[in-house]
């Protein structure tokens, strides 16, 4: 639920090379279930160009959470 400008900050420091979801009020938190009070709970979402929902993961651990990410979609693009 942070601002575009966090977002464009975050991807600058961290070299991300895709857009990040500015959901300020909170609304696209919500349709997902991610919205616990006034904050949104660290869920990532696969989804295809068809805008069908692929993945859904929960409990993100950053740790190794971008890896999880590369091997779904590696599944994903195999499939």
């Amino acid at each position: 639920m942070d601002s575009v400008d966090s977002h464009a900050e975050f991807c600058d420091s961290e070299g991300l090379k895709f857009p990040l979801l500015a959901d300020e009020d909170g609304a696209v938190s919500k349709a997902y279930g991610s919205l616990m009070g006034a904050m949104s709970l660290r869920h990532t979402y696969i989804v295809d160009p068809n805008g069908n929902l692929r993945a859904i993961f929960t409990g993100v651990r950053p740790i190794i959470h971008s890896a999880e990410v590369l091997e779904k979609l590696d599944e994903l693009q195999r499939a």
